[in-house]
């Protein structure tokens, strides 16, 4: 029985959390101050009432010119709601309401605003291998962030992971690279960064191949060399040996 009620408490509590997810219609970014739009009442006079709501709580009430709840510095000239420093508790619905003298209501507003951290500023490192330098960029441990590259202040289409790889043979020594991450409410730019990594030439590479192939020609005519040398000492020793012998058979007919 206890596992029917968890099956049947736990799809109904995931559509209210996917339900909420889609009525965020407004973003704040933690500490960044925001106005409540697209709430305008131009006619706001004297003679009429304005209340906001935050979850279904009055936190802002004037009445005839007078605040009664609030401060005056809480909303602009058109009746707009002022949020000078939002925190993660400043989430939630949102309505704005204003009546006449009569206390007919003479418009109303409701919006679901969602709170987010900003991003931090990004860092950016890099390795280089043989064929290629990696960039890094570092956010700590902000989530749900994006990303995007520039190379010498133009944007890299298509590069909008956390890492960027780009060939040795196409960097130059000029260039400059930068981070941005981004989420719905913030965005943040690393420092330039100018990639200092060492490559081999093509006519280094070439260089080097033609350098061993003299070496090589060298050694082979080394070798050829000695050779010639065992070839010489060997005929001299064997005339040497040939010599004594035609003298020892001379001797006796004498």
């Amino acid at each position: 029985m206890a596992y029917l009620i968890i099956l049947v408490i736990l799809p109904a509590f995931l559509d209210i959390s996917a339900a909420k997810r889609e009525t965020c219609e407004l973003q704040a970014a933690i500490g960044i101050r925001i106005t409540i739009c697209p709430f305008v009442y131009e006619k706001l006079t004297n003679t009429e009432k304005l209340v906001w709501l935050h979850n279904g709580t009055v936190i802002y009430q004037q009445d005839k010119g007078k605040v009664s709840v609030g401060k005056p510095e809480d909303i602009t000239s058109s009746g707009s709601l002022v949020l000078t420093n939002p925190k993660f508790t400043s989430a939630g619905k949102y309505q704005a309401e204003v009546y006449n003298m009569t206390g007919a209501q003479m418009k109303s507003w409701s919006s679901f605003l969602c709170v987010m951290e900003k991003v931090p500023k990004p860092t950016v490192s890099y390795s280089c291998d043989k064929k290629s330098v990696i960039f890094s960029c570092n956010t700590g441990k902000a989530q749900d962030v994006r990303y995007s590259w520039t190379m010498d202040e133009k944007m890299l289409t298509g590069e909008t992971r956390s890492t960027l790889t780009i060939s040795l043979s196409k960097l130059k020594s000029v260039n400059s690279f930068t981070c941005t991450v981004f989420n719905q409410v913030s965005n943040e730019i690393s420092d330039n960064v100018n990639p200092v990594c060492t490559s081999k030439s093509p006519s280094t590479q070439n260089l080097m191949c033609f350098q061993q192939k003299t070496v090589m020609a060298v050694l082979a005519g080394a070798a050829g060399i000695v050779i010639i040398l065992v070839i010489v000492i060997i005929a001299y020793i064997f005339s040497l040996v040939c010599s004594q012998k035609s003298l020892k058979i001379k001797q006796p007919s004498q």
